[in-house]
């Protein structure tokens, strides 16, 4: 027979599932009440246990068991992540060491390949080595600003590579750019004379300038010239003494000395005019020493004496200056510090007009035919 609660097969004679626990049928009368009472008993705690299990299955929360293409798509994004961070961590590493390498190239490697292409020069041909522009050349890309200076000495010489006066300014402007005091002074020179860039005397100035600042003596001489000419800026005689008593006491330069005598002799301070100009004159320089001469000729700052100024004069004369050639026809034509000497005189006068001399072609057009 079948329990017609659960359905399921039990005994014929039972008279409680033993699936679900509950009475079937009403049973017979019993002699005594106590053996009719026996027997439900262990129903009654048969239907309780039911009801706790079926209470108990109820409260529990259903498994969820995933397919199984979920669990290998799972397992599939996880060796994916793991991929991804082993990904970022070689990436950052080589970024990293990249990094240094280029900064290494930077600090360390374009000084390195500047004076590497500076040991390169061939003293044979006076001019540097293919090896070495290229040096010279990467050096500079990588914005070192000494090599981008020399390269710009190379284009204007035209040293290795072809003169480009253009390309020599666009060098040095870099250069120049990042304080290069010696780029800047040959900035200043390319706008004084208009190589590669058009004539700028204001422009030239204040790139001088700069370069003077920094002690660059070169510089510190143009712009002291400048404030004694005028060019590009206002003519000041005491900025032009400044800044040329600067530049002498770098290496006592001879072009500074005789210009702070043409400062002096502006101010008609002959005396301090003479002293310079004599520093000058001593080291060679023949503007100079035609200018001890006028000194001696004329009694200014110095006792006059004919005779040492035409000794002066001769000394300046001898290395073709044009003044001094004039002087010396003079001195030998009114026999001023040397005997009287119309031959010699003419000599000289001619050489100085040969040079143009404006003084000695009149001279010798109107007064020594």
């Amino acid at each position: 027979m079948f329990c017609k609660y659960c359905g399921k097969q039990i005994r014929d004679e039972a008279a409680f599932c033993k699936w679900c626990g509950k009475k079937l049928a009403e049973e017979p009368a019993k002699e005594t009440s106590v053996k009719a009472e026996v027997p439900a008993a262990p129903a009654a705690d048969a239907e309780k246990t039911a009801e706790v299990k079926g209470s108990e299955k109820s409260n529990e929360k259903p498994q969820k068991v995933e397919p199984a293409y979920e669990q290998a798509a799972e397992k599939e994004e996880s060796v994916k992540t793991k991929k991804k961070r082993k990904t970022t961590v070689v990436v950052t590493i080589a970024a990293s060491v990249l990094a240094v390498f280029c900064a290494t190239i930077y600090f360390a490697g374009r000084p390195f390949l500047y004076q590497t292409a500076s040991f390169s020069y061939n003293f044979g041909s006076h001019s540097y080595t293919k090896s070495a522009v290229t040096m010279f050349k990467i050096s500079a890309i990588l914005g070192y600003a000494p090599a981008q200076y020399e390269l710009g000495e190379l284009y204007k010489d035209g040293e290795g590579v072809e003169e480009d006066f253009k390309k020599a300014v666009k060098w040095y402007t870099k250069a120049a750019e990042k304080g290069f005091a010696e780029a800047q002074s040959a900035l200043g020179d390319c706008y004084e004379y208009g190589e590669g860039v058009e004539e700028d005397l204001k422009k030239a100035h204040d790139w001088y300038l700069k370069a003077a600042e920094q002690g660059d003596e070169v510089a510190q001489y143009s712009v002291g010239l400048h404030y004694l000419s005028g060019f590009g800026v206002e003519e000041d005689l005491e900025k032009a003494i400044y800044w040329l008593k600067l530049s002498e006491a770098h290496e006592h330069d001879s072009y500074s000395q005789y210009y702070l005598g043409e400062c002096y002799y502006e101010l008609k301070d002959y005396e301090t005019a003479s002293y310079w100009y004599q520093k000058s004159a001593e080291q060679g320089l023949a503007e100079a020493q035609f200018r001890v001469g006028v000194c001696y000729d004329l009694g200014e700052g110095v006792a006059q004496s004919y005779k040492k100024s035409f000794e002066w004069f001769m000394k300046s004369a001898e290395q073709g200056n044009a003044s001094g050639q004039y002087a010396v026809g003079l001195a030998y034509y009114y026999g001023q510090g040397v005997s009287k000497n119309r031959n010699l005189a003419i000599e000289w006068m001619k050489k100085s007009a040969a040079q143009g001399y404006d003084s000695a072609q009149i001279t010798l057009e109107e007064y020594w035919k």
